[in-house]
């Protein structure tokens, strides 16, 4: 029919789509250069980056930390297992909360365990605030929540990575071994290839190994600066913008 099409690919991993339609579409749209990689060549690609709401860019990291109430003094981790949540994550950074982080004075931290999950963990663990430690069912403001933080702890989707990034935080990450292709783990890897990130398989992941990782973040401030800067580089403020001129370039071609 003549109609220009466009597929953009939020994974550094392209999908079984992605693969399929490549060279049928007109244009492909990349977050990551290294994508092109894998896509067979004569293959129309462009990096564009991952589009971000503009609510990131409507507050600033202090005004973050206020509406949570953190002080400069304090360390405020962030942890989720995306917006379902993940059973797994959820049963260690309980116990990561119960022995480490409520016991530390200058620490905060904020669990969102995933709708489905929260009543099954609110109702076992038998509270949902310790210390100053907090278990909520999901974020609903996440740029708050990224700017606010100085580490996040978080599986690794594609828009998860983007958001981190335009943040600009240190974090843990720990791929889902339950997606195709273990796109997540190639998502992850490539951050800590650039030492943007720490990353934590889960056939790996203990509450021990969570622990020390937390605690050598908390402990090491250049080091969460320098995971910040680097992972910040990866950020792509006007993805949405060189996304709507591709197709105003095609529309026009």
């Amino acid at each position: 029919m003549k109609i220009p099409t466009a597929i953009h690919e939020s994974n550094v991993y392209p999908g079984l789509t992605t693969k399929v339609l490549a060279k049928q579409c007109d244009r492909i749209l990349l977050n990551r250069d290294e994508t092109k990689e894998y896509l067979k060549a004569g293959v129309k690609a462009i990096t564009v980056g991952n589009p971000i709401r503009a609510d990131f860019r409507k507050i600033s990291r202090r005004a973050a930390r206020e509406k949570y109430g953190v002080n400069e003094k304090e360390i405020l981790i962030v942890s989720f297992g995306g917006s379902i949540g993940a059973e797994v994550m959820n049963d260690i950074l309980i116990e990561v909360m119960k022995e480490y982080t409520s016991k530390e004075k200058d620490i905060r931290h904020i669990h969102a365990t995933g709708r489905r999950y929260y009543d099954r963990v609110s109702a076992g663990f038998g509270k949902t605030e310790f210390g100053k430690c907090k278990i909520i069912p999901y974020i609903d403001d996440m740029p708050t929540a990224l700017l606010a933080a100085d580490i996040v702890v978080s599986r690794c989707g594609a828009m998860t990575l983007s958001e981190i990034a335009e943040a600009g935080v240190a974090s843990i990450l720990i791929p889902s071994p339950n997606v195709t292709n273990n796109h997540q783990y190639k998502n992850a890897e490539y951050l800590k290839n650039h030492s943007a990130a720490t990353v934590i398989e889960e056939k790996n992941l203990s509450k021990e190994v969570l622990m020390a990782e937390l605690k050598r973040l908390k402990n090491d401030k250049n080091g969460r600066k320098t995971q910040a800067k680097n992972i910040k580089a990866y950020s792509t403020p006007k993805a949405a913008e060189m996304i709507v001129n591709e197709l105003l370039l095609l529309k026009n071609s």
